[in-house]
């Protein structure tokens, strides 16, 4: 894998892939809402760090 195909996917997992992830969990556990999905590229991720991480 050359350099430019990893930096595409490391980008498609950063801003894509991961939020999508983060924002279904925080979903399942009530702290966000079917229509807030942009919040999760500001703070709420880094608010919720623990329960993302290591809460299941």
């Amino acid at each position: 894998m050359d350099t430019l195909s990893f930096a595409e996917a490391f980008f498609i997992y950063a801003l894509a892939f991961r939020p999508a992830i983060d924002f279904q969990r925080l979903k399942e556990k009530g702290i966000m809402k079917e229509g807030e999905f942009w919040k999760i590229y500001g703070s709420v991720r880094i608010r919720h760090y623990y329960q993302l991480m290591f809460e299941k």
